[in-house]
């Protein structure tokens, strides 16, 4: 019986592992020196904190301002080609000149890649 009721607990510790390891929580901290749209809301030149949970090729980002929200969106996770020792974004810009931000690279190896469709 001891046996038995340890593999069991050694399956349930390891799924707990594995439900933890996909809710993980991320955040990135990146400045705008131009207006940019993302998920047609203009955002002002400053600072913002982008957070996401998970490694899903699809995940909710929070777009903040301080302690304001200012966009939820839809990112794409991808794997970058090389690896980043900061952070750093991508912005498109249009033929009118405006800017449309398309990508955040945290450190790591991730890049965040936004849909404009």
């Amino acid at each position: 019986m001891i046996r038995v009721s340890s593999v069991v607990v050694g399956i349930a510790l390891a799924s707990m592992g594995t439900i933890c390891a996909a809710g993980e929580s991320h955040s990135v901290n990146v400045s705008l020196d131009e207006p940019a749209t993302l998920a047609g809301k203009t955002l002002r030149p400053g600072d913002y904190k982008l957070s996401w949970t998970g490694d899903t090729p699809t995940v909710e980002v929070t777009v903040q301002d301080g302690n304001k929200k200012v966009v939820e969106t839809q990112a794409t996770i991808k794997k970058a080609a090389t690896r980043a020792d900061e952070e750093s974004l991508l912005l498109k810009h249009t033929k009118n000149g405006d800017a449309v931000l398309e990508e955040v690279h945290p450190r790591g190896d991730q890049v965040l890649v936004f849909s404009h469709s």
